[in-house]
C-alpha cells in the first residue's frame, strides 16, 4: 500500500445491552455480523462516540445483507451517517432502537429538530431533496464486466491435466461469476466459491486442507476450542466457523485476518492440483462467506509465486520448446494482475523467437520466477506460443531415438539419400531426432497441452 493511500475506515460496534466491540473494519464485519458474533440490535460508529444503525453507513450496506441494518433501504439511503460535519438532529429517531440501553446523551442528539416557525424572518427554505447519484460509468472495453468477457467460454466440467484451476479461475473472473467449483482430486472432495469472479470460501474433506487443523496448526486455536467448535457445528448448519463465534472461542478482532490467510492458502493449494476433476455449479457463497478484498487476478498471481517449480514444468510440457510471444487476445489488461516490478521486467522478455526454456537459461536466477509467470500469463491468454521445437536427441549412453543407433556421438543420423552432419558444439546439446517415417517430427508426451501451435496474435 502507498503511503499517499487512505487508511480504511473502522467501525465500533455497539449492542442494545451497552456492550462495544472494535474498531474493525467493515470486510471483518462482513463475516462477523451474519454470524451472530454480536449479541442483540446492533448500531455501529466511527469514532466511538457518535453511534447510528448500520443501514446509515453506505459501506456498511455494501457488505451486509439488509436484515441487518435495523432501517428500510429507503431511510437508510436518505440520512446520511453520523459525523462531525452533520447535525446530529437531522438523523432520525430510529437511530436508537426502542428500549435499548443505549447513552440518553446519544438518543438526543438523535431526535429530532422542531420545526422552524413560518413567522422566523431568518429561517432559511428547505433544502431540496439531494440529487440521485449517477450511474457507475462503463467500463473500458476489455475490462471484467464488458461484452468481451462475457463472450469467453466457460466450461461445466472437466479434467484437471487437460484445463487447469489457473485457467478455470481466470475465466470465472473474467466472466465475474458467482458459481460454485466442486474439485474432485486424490479421493477428496472440495468446492470454492466465487462471487462476481472472486474466490470467498473454500470447504474440503482433506485433512490437509481443514481449517480447524490449519488453526491449531497456526496457534489461533486450541485444540480444546477445536473439538468443541466440531462437535457443535451440526446445530450452526454444519458451519464450523459459526459455531467457533456463537460459542466465543475465537476473538472477533483477529477472526477476518487469521480466516482470509487460511483461505487463500487452501485455495492457492487447490489451483496447484494436477489431476482431478472438476465441475461448475450454480449457486453462491455459503453464508459464512467473506470477501478477501482484492482484485481476483491479484490471487491468481499470489498463488503463482509459491507453485513448486516442478509442477510448472510438467504445467508447460512440450510449450517450454516453444517460441513465446505476448497477445493481445486476454479480455483483461496485463495491468489486472497486479505484477511486481521484476515480473514486469520480465514479461518484456518475450520476443516470438527464443523458446522459454532459452528465457529460462539467460534470466539465470530468477529462472524459476520466469516460468511460474510464463505458465500463468499462458493460463490467462496473455501468451501464445509457436510450434515446439522437436525434443533434442538423448546423450551416449541414453536411450536413442528410431532410427539413431548408426550414427557416431556427436553425429546427427543422415537423412535418406543423404550425409550426417556433425552437431553444435554448444556444451549440453545434442543433434535434432530423425523425422518419423512420413516426414514428420517425434511427437513428445505434452504436446497437446493449451497453447501450443497458437499463432501469434
Amino acid at each position: 500500500m502507498s503511503e499517499d493511500a487512505p487508511e480504511p475506515k473502522s467501525y465500533f460496534i455497539r449492542n442494545d445491552k451497552g456492550k462495544v466491540w472494535g474498531p474493525m473494519q467493515a470486510s471483518t464485519l462482513a463475516i462477523l455480523i451474519p454470524q451472530g458474533a454480536f449479541p442483540g440490535r446492533l448500531q455501529a460508529s466511527e469514532d466511538g462516540e457518535r453511534y447510528a444503525m448500520i443501514g446509515r453507513f453506505p459501506e456498511l450496506r455494501e457488505v451486509l445483507p439488509e436484515e441487518t441494518w435495523g432501517v428500510s433501504a429507503e431511510d437508510a439511503a436518505r440520512v446520511p451517517p453520523p459525523g462531525p460535519a452533520v447535525d446530529p438532529r437531522t438523523l432520525a429517531p430510529e437511530a436508537a432502537p426502542p428500549g435499548a440501553a443505549v447513552d440518553p446523551r446519544t438518543l438526543a442528539r438523535e431526535a429530532p429538530a422542531p420545526a422552524a416557525s413560518a413567522a422566523t424572518p431568518s429561517a432559511a427554505p428547505e433544502a431540496p431533496p439531494p440529487p440521485k447519484p449517477a450511474a457507475p460509468a462503463a467500463p473500458p472495453p476489455g475490462e471484467p464486466g464488458t461484452e468481451a468477457s462475457a463472450e469467453v467460454a466457460l466450461p461445466t466440467e472437466g479434467d484437471l491435466a487437460e484445463t487447469s484451476l489457473f485457467r478455470l479461475a481466470y475465466l470465472i473472473a473474467a466472466r465475474q461469476e458467482t458459481c460454485r467449483v466442486r474439485i474432485e482430486a486424490g479421493g477428496h472432495e472440495s468446492v470454492v466459491s466465487f462471487r462476481k469472479g472472486a474466490p470467498e470460501h473454500v470447504v474440503s474433506d482433506d485433512p490437509a486442507l481443514d481449517l480447524g487443523a490449519w488453526l491449531v496448526q497456526a496457534g489461533h486455536l486450541s485444540e480444546e476450542a477445536r473439538a468443541q467448535a466440531e462437535a457443535a457445528k451440526g446445530n450452526f448448519g454444519g458451519s464450523f466457523t459459526t459455531a467457533l463465534f456463537a460459542q466465543g472461542l475465537m476473538d472477533p478482532n483477529q477472526a477476518f485476518q487469521h480466516l482470509s490467510a487460511y483461505t487463500l492458502e487452501a485455495y492457492a493449494k487447490l489451483l496447484a492440483l494436477e489431476a482431478g476433476t472438476f465441475r461448475v455449479e450454480e449457486g453462491g457463497p455459503p453464508a459464512d462467506a467473506f470477501p478477501l478484498g482484492q482484485s481476483p487476478f491479484a490471487h491468481l498471481v499470489r498463488a503463482m509465486r509459491t507453485l513448486p517449480v516442478e509442477v510448472v514444468r510438467r504445467r508447460l510440457g512440450a510449450r517450454l520448446r516453444a517460441p513465446a510471444m505476448k497477445s493481445n487476445v486476454s479480455v483483461v489488461p496485463i495491468e489486472a494482475l497486479k505484477l511486481g516490478p521484476q515480473e514486469m521486467r520480465l514479461y518484456g522478455l518475450y520476443d516470438g523467437v527464443r523458446t522459454l526454456q532459452a528465457l529460462a537459461e539467460a534470466v539465470g536466477d530468477r529462472s524459476d520466477l520466469f516460468l511460474r509467470l510464463s505458465f500463468l500469463l499462458g493460463e490467462t491468454d496473455f501468451l501464445s506460443f509457436g510450434e515446439p521445437e522437436a525434443p533434442e536427441q538423448v546423450e551416449e549412453g541414453g536411450e536413442a531415438w528410431p532410427g539413431a543407433a548408426a550414427a557416431t556421438p556427436g553425429e546427427v543420423p543422415p537423412k535418406e539419400g543423404g550425409t550426417s552432419s556433425k552437431a553444435s558444439k554448444v556444451p549440453g546439446t545434442s543433434g535434432r531426432p530423425p523425422p518419423k517415417e512420413g516426414g514428420t517430427s517425434p511427437k513428445e508426451p505434452g504436446t497437446s497441452g493449451r497453447g501450443a501451435g497458437r499463432a501469434p496474435a
